[in-house]
C-alpha cells in the first residue's frame, strides 16, 4: 500500500472533486473498471461506453468498498453517494497520466512482451520465472491495449520485485507508446506473424512495429528475441540496445504432450506446455532470467511452476454415453503461424479414436485473407493423420480443397457450431481454435448440454497426461 495525497492524485488526473474526500491521503491499491472484480480500496473509473455505463454501478462500487470513483458526467452521482468523487473529461487520458506517475513510484525491474503469437503464455512462463526469484506481478488475462496497460501499471504493488506486462496492437503507434508507458528494462519479442494484417499491411511493417517494444525503451534496457528472423533483424538493425538472443535451432531433447525439455547454451531446462515453439518461449524467459541476474536453478524452478492461460491447450473432457470426447481447447485466438503451431502439437498427442480439427476463421487478415484460408485448409488437410476437418465461418467460404474428410461451415453463428457438436462421436480428441471474435469456445458449450448426463471436466494438457 502507498499514500497518494489526494490533491496530487486530482492533479495528475487532470480532475476536480464533486465529491471532496476527507483526509490527507489516498491509501492506494490500484485501479478497477468493473465493479464485479473490484477490490476493497481500489479506485473505480465509471467508463461509457456503447453497450454500458459505468455510472450506473456506483453504487455497486461504494458497497463493495472503493476508495473513491472518478467519473465524467457529474449528473449521474446518485443521491446520497458518499465516496470522494474525481471529474474528469478523459477517464482513458486519466489512466494512463496516472500510470504514469504509479511507474516512477514502483520499485519492480519491468519485462514487457510482445510477439505475433505466444504473448500471454510467455507471460506466464516470464511470471513463474520471477515469482521463484522474488514478488511478481502480471498482466491479468490479455491486458495489453491502451486500457489494458494502464490498469496493469496501476495495480501493480510498490513493493513488487518485476512486473511482467504483456503489450498488444492492432494499428500502428500504438507498441511504441505502450513501451513509452511502461519504461521496461527488458523487452521480449516472441515472433513476427502474420497477424493484424488488416491494419499493418505486410509482415515488414509488422516487424517494424514490434521492434519498438526494444526501440523505444529506455537506452539502458536489454531486449530478447529468437535468431533468424530476418525482418525483425532489419528492423533493429540501427537500433542501440543490447539484444540477447535465442538459438534458432533451439536443441529440443523431448516434446511431447507433458511438456518439454530442451538445452540452451549447456543448460537443461524443462517447460509443463506442450508443444515445440513454446520451448522456444521459455527460452527466451530463460535469458530474460539472467539478464535479471537470476540464476539457472531458480529459471528452472519457475518454468516449473508455471501455469498456461486459459484457453491455450486445456483439456476438457466430456462425458458421454460411451467414451468422453476430449477437447483439446486452443480457442483464444488464432492466425496463420499460430493455427500450423497448433497443428503441429495435436498430431503429436495420441488419440484413442478419431482424431478431428475444428478451425474457425482467421480475423482481421484483410485483402490476404482468402489466399491465408486456402493455404490454411491445405496445410491442415495435408496432415494424414486426421481424420476429419472442419473449417468454420465466411473465411473460409471460399476455400477449395477436393478431401473427403473436410467439411467447409461458412456460418460460424450457434447454428453452426451446434451442427458441428452434433456430428462429433464419443471417444473423438477434437482440436478447436479460431479467432478471439468467432469463440470457439462455444463448442465446448454445446456439447455439454447435448450430453447434460455426463460432466465436462477442465485441466491444462499437461497436467492430463501424468
Amino acid at each position: 500500500m502507498s499514500h497518494w495525497a489526494w490533491d496530487e492524485f486530482a492533479e495528475i488526473a487532470g480532475g476536480s472533486w464533486a465529491i471532496e474526500p476527507t483526509g490527507p491521503a489516498l491509501d492506494f491499491v490500484g485501479v478497477s473498471i468493473d465493479t464485479r472484480s473490484l477490490q476493497p480500496g481500489q479506485v473505480f473509473f465509471a467508463f461509457v461506453g456503447e453497450q454500458c455505463d459505468g455510472h450506473a454501478f456506483l453504487p455497486a462500487a461504494q458497497k463493495h468498498r472503493a476508495a473513491a470513483c472518478v467519473v465524467t458526467h457529474p449528473d449521474r452521482v446518485p443521491e446520497g453517494f458518499t465516496l470522494p468523487t474525481l471529474v474528469v473529461k478523459d477517464p482513458q487520458d486519466a489512466l494512463t497520466r496516472l500510470a504514469s506517475a504509479w511507474r516512477d513510484r514502483i520499485r519492480a525491474k519491468v519485462i514487457v512482451i510482445t510477439g505475433s503469437n505466444g504473448k500471454t503464455t510467455t507471460c506466464r512462463l516470464m511470471h513463474g520465472v520471477c515469482s521463484a526469484a522474488g514478488t511478481s506481478f502480471v498482466s491479468p488475462k490479455s491486458f495489453n491495449n491502451a486500457l489494458g496497460v494502464p490498469i496493469t501499471l496501476l495495480n501493480t504493488p510498490i513493493d513488487a520485485d518485476t512486473l511482467v506486462a504483456e503489450v498488444g496492437m492492432s494499428t500502428p503507434g500504438e507498441i511504441g507508446a505502450r513501451t513509452g508507458l511502461l519504461r521496461p528494462d527488458i523487452s521480449i519479442i516472441t515472433s513476427i506473424g502474420r497477424a493484424h494484417l488488416q491494419a499493418l499491411g505486410s509482415v515488414d511493417q509488422i516487424a517494424r512495429e514490434k521492434a519498438q517494444i526494444i526501440v523505444a525503451a529506455p537506452s539502458e534496457a536489454v531486449g530478447v528475441i529468437p535468431s533468424g528472423i530476418e525482418l525483425l533483424d532489419a528492423a533493429l538493425a540501427e537500433d542501440g540496445h543490447l539484444v540477447r538472443r535465442v538459438p534458432m535451432e533451439l536443441d529440443l531433447l523431448t516434446n511431447d504432450a507433458r511438456g518439454n525439455r530442451f538445452s540452451i547454451q549447456g543448460q537443461v531446462f524443462e517447460v509443463p506446455i506442450p508443444g515445440a515453439h513454446n520451448a522456444y518461449n521459455a527460452a527466451l524467459c530463460v535469458l530474460a532470467g539472467r539478464v535479471l541476474g537470476y540464476d539457472d536453478e531458480t529459471i528452472r524452478t519457475g518454468l516449473a511452476r508455471a501455469t498456461p492461460p486459459a484457453m491455450r491447450f486445456e483439456r476438457v473432457q466430456i462425458e458421454t454415453a460411451g467414451d468422453p470426447i476430449v477437447i483439446i481447447n486452443d480457442a483464444y485466438n488464432a492466425n496463420p503461424d499460430s493455427m500450423r503451431a497448433a497443428l503441429a502439437t495435436f498430431v503429436s498427442f495420441d488419440a484413442p479414436a478419431r482424431r478431428v480439427v475444428v478451425l474457425g476463421e482467421m480475423l482481421e487478415m484483410g485483402d490476404s485473407g482468402p489466399a491465408e484460408h486456402q493455404s490454411l485448409a491445405e496445410h491442415a488437410a495435408g496432415l494424414p493423420t486426421l481424420d476429419r476437418l472442419v473449417l468454420l465461418g465466411a473465411g473460409f467460404a471460399s476455400v477449395r480443397c477436393d478431401d473427403d474428410r473436410v467439411e467447409i461451415i461458412p456460418d460460424s453463428s450457434d447454428a453452426g457450431i451446434a451442427s458441428v457438436a452434433k456430428s462429433l462421436k464419443s471417444g473423438d480428441t477434437v482440436l478447436i481454435k479460431g479467432s478471439r471474435g468467432v469463440r470457439m469456445e462455444r463448442l465446448i458449450d454445446k456439447l455439454s448440454q447435448l450430453h447434460a448426463n455426463g460432466r465436462s471436466e477442465t485441466k491444462n494438457e499437461t497436467r492430463s497426461h501424468a
